[in-house]
């Protein structure tokens, strides 16, 4: 079945890849985003093969396979009909975006990542929307404009579009924690406060992937606070 040009089939493959990370089984994630991206390939269809790099390149991303990552955002971008699918161009900057601040160009990342938030708002996109702002905040942070970070992450928890209990809310509390602890005058208490408060969130909507991240986070903090023997327990 195909809706707006698009195949079905990899629509579930893509939201399956995401959901098998999240579950906590990264290397079948991996291999159901190659298994989608490869089906794509072969339909030969523009919206298909851009669709499928788009959004299972988080997958990528999540599993530290930042090279894999990169070859994605550059055959998406490069494209034949990429211009021609201008309702895919703002997700497509913000991955552009992250990665440049993951690879140390962090005000050419902001620069890119604060475009693309601008034209999600413009039309109202809002899939990708809450973990562009996650990676705008730690870039701004990576800079030392932690001001800037916390509000843009504390906007990010206030408008996230299920509250308290989005699918990104885990990551938005653990970045906000990484912010707080990488501040001149580290504020641990609160840290760990987000972090118990990420760890919670993330057991109840069973994001494995998000309480596997928030975990090594916390257990890195109560290290450089002196407190490794105290429980994990939300």
């Amino acid at each position: 079945m195909h809706q707006f040009g698009l195949n079905d089939r990899l629509r579930a493959l893509a939201g399956f890849a995401r959901a098998l990370w999240l579950s906590g089984s990264p290397e079948r994630a991996l291999q159901t985003a190659k298994e989608a991206i490869a089906e794509a390939a072969h339909s030969g269809k523009p919206v298909n093969v851009c669709f499928s790099l788009l959004y299972t390149c988080h997958v990528f991303l999540w599993c530290g396979e930042l090279s894999a990552a990169q070859d994605i955002v550059e055959k998406l971008m490069a494209h034949p009909h990429w211009q021609g699918l201008p309702g895919f161009h703002a997700d497509g900057l913000a991955l552009k975006g992250e990665l440049l601040v993951r690879h140390g160009k962090i005000a050419d990342g902001i620069e890119l990542l604060r475009r693309a938030l601008t034209d999600m708002r413009a039309n109202r996109q809002y899939f990708l929307r809450t973990l562009t702002e996650c990676y705008l905040a730690e870039g701004l942070a990576a800079l030392g404009r932690f001001d800037e970070a916390l509000a843009v992450i504390d906007e990010a928890i206030a408008d996230a579009p299920a509250g308290p209990e989005a699918l990104e809310a885990p990551e938005l509390l653990r970045v906000r924690a990484n912010i707080l602890l990488s501040m001149p005058q580290p504020d641990a208490a609160e840290a760990e406060r987000c972090l118990m408060e990420s760890l919670a969130c993330a057991r109840r909507q069973g994001a494995k992937g998000w309480e596997q991240r928030t975990t090594l986070t916390l257990a890195q903090l109560r290290s450089t606070h002196g407190r490794e023997g105290a429980s994990l327990s939300a």
